[in-house]
C-alpha cells in the first residue's frame, strides 16, 4: 500500500515526494520504493521535526504548498487508490 500511494502522490504533484528516515533504519521499508527522494535524517533536529526538514530539504517560497504526510495516512491514501483502481477495471 505504500507504494501505491506514494505513487499516487507523485502523480498528483509537480514536485517531488520528498521521504525522511531515520540514517540507522537499514530495515525501512521506505528505502526499496520508488517516486521518491528518500532522505537519512539523525538527532532530535531535523529526525523530530518536520519544519527543519522542509527548510533544509527544500525551502518553501511565497505562494508555494507542501503537504505533511505521515506513514499512517500513506496506507490509507494507498487503499483508497488500490480500491479506486481495482473498482474501475471491474467495471471496464
Amino acid at each position: 500500500m505504500l507504494q501505491t500511494a506514494l505513487t499516487a502522490l507523485s502523480k498528483l504533484t509537480p514536485g517531488k515526494v520528498h521521504v525522511s528516515v531515520f540514517k540507522d533504519s537499514s530495515l525501512s521499508p521506505f528505502r526499496k520504493l520508488e517516486n521518491i527522494v528518500l532522505h537519512n535524517v539523525s538527532g532530535p533536529h531535523p529526525a523530530g521535526n518536520v519544519s527543519t526538514q522542509i527548510a533544509r530539504i527544500s525551502p518553501i517560497n511565497k505562494g508555494e504548498v507542501v503537504w505533511v504526510v505521515t506513514p499512517q495516512d500513506l496506507v490509507v491514501i494507498g487503499e483508497l487508490f488500490f480500491l479506486l483502481v481495482n473498482s474501475t477495471l471491474h467495471a471496464l
